[in-house]
């Protein structure tokens, strides 16, 4: 795994840069995601107000969904982060 964005926001993903499908159902898949940013702190801010847009690239596909953020932490690191669940219509690009 590897980070990717910013030091003012970034994410962990696959050293390719691409998830495996996980099916959840018939029509979707659902992911977690962990968003770290070096001023969140999750007892200042234990609701993040994170929102989360995606659209699929290569064509045309329903809306992707995702849920309200939470917080998280990890305590061998001492660091806060926030954690948000997005759900795909279909797997693809």
């Amino acid at each position: 795994m590897v980070y990717f964005g910013s030091g003012d926001l970034w994410l962990f993903l696959p050293n390719d840069g691409i998830w495996d499908t996980l099916p959840d159902g018939k029509t979707y898949d659902r992911r977690k995601i962990a968003w770290f940013t070096k001023d969140y702190r999750w007892t200042s801010e234990p609701q993040p107000k994170l929102t989360v847009d995606a659209k699929r690239l290569n064509g045309s596909a329903q809306p992707v969904h995702s849920t309200g953020a939470t917080n998280a932490f990890l305590a061998g690191r001492q660091e806060s982060f926030m954690l948000s669940r997005i759900e795909f219509p279909a797997t693809g690009c």
